[in-house]
């Protein structure tokens, strides 16, 4: 769903209480199993974050290497790390990289010199669903 939350659905409410009430791993690392909840999955709008995956939308092949990624990183706050998939070129559609934000310092485009040009890259900012409570009396 999210990258670290999966939905699993079972036929049956026993069959689930069954599944939950067992310790799960996968590789070593303990599973938290729970039940949904319209939240789970989503982060109060007063939660600050310490880092933001970006997408560099559309960039050019002679654009695509360490230097580049890590300028653009930087003028988005603060360059961390480059996906996996990104550094193994396993698709070309977008650059994913992981900075140190915050959010207000990621704009679009940003400007990338390449010898005597001037690209505009655009840049698309992946944020977290956020919530917040009304406080609308019914």
């Amino acid at each position: 769903m999210d990258g670290f939350n999966f939905l699993f659905e079972f036929q049956t409410r026993k069959a689930t209480e069954h599944i939950l009430m067992g310790e799960r791993k996968m590789r070593g690392q303990n599973l938290e199993l729970d039940w949904w909840y319209p939240i789970k999955i989503a982060f109060s709008d007063t939660t600050r974050f310490d880092w933001y995956w970006i997408r560099v939308m559309g960039l050019l092949l002679q654009l695509w290497n360490s230097d580049t990624m890590k300028k653009i990183g930087d003028e988005c706050g603060g360059w961390l790390e480059n996906e996996e998939e990104t550094e193994l070129r396993n698709h070309l559609r977008w650059a994913r990289i992981r900075v140190k934000g915050p959010r207000e310092k990621i704009s679009s485009p940003i400007e990338v010199d390449d010898e005597n040009l001037t690209f505009a890259l655009s840049i698309w900012c992946e944020e977290p669903t956020t919530y917040k409570k009304n406080h609308r009396r019914r």
